[in-house]
């Protein structure tokens, strides 16, 4: 029998509450782990959002790749 696997993503601890007693009310066995992210990259993140919302984008055709990345013979 293959198990299942879901995996949530929230850091709202009413949300976590909640989950945690939809599951224990279901007797439904579930790990759980916190992940901290490095702040620096959640900026760049977050910076990359914002600059594509603004339009500030560089679009590449798939054909000018290899000269962007200097690869042309």
């Amino acid at each position: 029998m293959k198990t299942p696997v879901f995996i949530l993503h929230t850091d709202n601890e009413e949300k976590i509450r909640a989950i945690h007693a939809f599951l224990k009310a279901l007797n439904i066995a579930y790990d759980m782990n916190y992940f901290t992210y490095d702040p620096d990259f959640v900026k760049k993140i977050y910076q990359s959002e914002k600059e594509l919302k603004e339009g500030k984008v560089l679009e590449i055709n798939k054909k000018d790749i290899k000269k962007l990345l200097e690869l042309d013979e």
